[in-house]
């Protein structure tokens, strides 16, 4: 199943969070594949924009992929569970 996550900043505590863009998880046949597409709104927002969040995410409008054979960028690897994440979460519901 597609799915969207909404991705926002709440790095600095004296600024509310802002939201960044949008995470779109693509299903594949073994694994899903992940894209990212920043807001406008963030892209206008110097201290946003000049902050580096992955390697392969660069500071401009549009689709983007992680590079290579990898199927997401490493800034969201840690938040996203693997199978098992996944499970377990299912099993506590």
């Amino acid at each position: 199943m597609e799915g969207l996550i909404e991705v926002c900043a709440d790095w600095t505590a004296h600024r509310p969070p802002a939201r960044l863009g949008t995470l779109r998880i693509i299903p594949g046949r073994s694994e899903e594949r992940f894209e990212f597409a920043f807001d406008d709104a963030a892209l206008a927002d110097e201290p946003v924009a000049k902050r580096l969040l992955d390697p392969d995410l660069a500071p401009y409008a549009g689709r983007q992929f992680p590079k290579g054979a990898r199927g997401t960028f490493g800034i969201f690897k840690d938040a996203s569970p693997d199978q098992i994440g996944r499970a377990s979460c299912r099993e506590r519901v």
